[in-house]
């Protein structure tokens, strides 16, 4: 990872030479219309490259998602805590003064450069946790 920092104008050209890329990559891909449909007409179970059943198209796993570049670079921090509602916030929250809440916050990062800061107030009677966890 990088401490590296860059200026607006530096993330507008990253960010306009990825999208250039993208379109050329679309339009090498768009080439060849004919023959996928063709493909696709000699065989309809699977998918336009042949090796993978066309249920499983557009569907990303745990796997594939990980090896994916930006995985790498991504993480985040989110922390809930158990408050009493002051006023103000109880008012947004159609609730009253000193009723229990959810204080809940999340920062992502990308090369250790916080992309997105999230604070959210959950009414203490709405608030459900769920996590799932599995072993590979």
């Amino acid at each position: 990872m990088t401490d590296e920092k860059y200026t607006a104008k530096e993330l507008d050209e990253m960010a306009n030479a990825l999208l250039a890329q993208d379109k050329s990559a679309d339009k090498a891909k768009s080439a060849k219309p004919a023959v996928k449909a063709e493909k696709a007409a000699e065989n309809p179970e699977k998918a336009d490259d042949g090796k993978h059943p066309a249920a499983s198209r557009g569907k990303l796993d745990e796997k594939a998602i990980a090896a994916l570049p930006a995985a790498a670079l991504l993480n985040a921090n989110e922390k809930l805590k158990a408050i009493l509602l002051d006023q103000e916030t109880a008012g947004m929250l159609d609730q009253r003064q000193n009723d229990a809440a959810i204080y809940l916050t999340r920062i992502t990062y990308h090369n250790n450069v916080v992309i997105e800061k999230n604070i959210s107030y959950v009414r203490g009677d709405m608030f459900v946790y769920s996590v799932e966890l599995s072993v590979r």
